[in-house]
């Protein structure tokens, strides 16, 4: 599956993708038809890779859910360029509420990409019928990350789940 957005196409990691970012790096420009640079993954995403493909090995309700790639097209190059990644940390739960992530490489940001990309994972959220909340938790030293949630129409609810953390909601009503 594929969500476009103006700038960027967010491609669903699917098992395949996920082991061969885990046990072998090398056939994923291959398998997302995309350049990948020697940075990725960013040390966050690398940490919960392994996790990540163990929680869908186990239960294929994860796909479409936890691991989105973001692919930046390069029309005058006819490819693709890997540069960051979002996603859901877990299936929904049952009062219909979702926690969203993303991560975007260094030397990508700065550019409205995280801004670009989790708008277009919360669209795709709010789309399903038993989506009831999206919600994100960060570090509250992280202005970049909150400036960028609130530019996507989150708002700041409290307190996250982690000491040091500050949560926020996406504001819709489902009718």
């Amino acid at each position: 599956m594929i969500i476009p957005t103006p700038r960027l196409e967010l491609v669903s990691g699917k098992i395949e993708h996920l082991r061969a970012d885990v046990e072998n790096p090398q056939a994923l420009p291959g398998l997302i038809q995309a350049t990948v640079p020697d940075n990725w993954p960013d040390p966050m995403l690398g940490e919960v890779l392994p996790l990540f493909l163990k929680m869908m090995e186990e239960d294929s309700r994860y796909s479409d859910w936890l691991l989105w790639y973001w692919l930046k097209p390069e029309p005058h190059l006819e490819e693709r360029t890997l540069i960051g990644a979002g996603g859901f940390k877990n299936i929904p739960e049952a009062d219909g509420r979702v926690e969203i992530g993303c991560g975007v490489l260094p030397q990508f940001q700065q550019r409205g990409y995280a801004t670009e990309g989790i708008a277009g994972l919360v669209e795709y959220a709010i789309s399903l019928p038993d989506i009831m909340t999206v919600y994100a938790d960060t570090d509250i030293t992280n202005i970049g990350a909150r400036r960028t949630l609130e530019k996507c129409s989150f708002v700041e609810i409290g307190s996250g789940s982690d000491p040091g953390t500050i949560r926020y909601s996406y504001r819709f009503n489902k009718i």
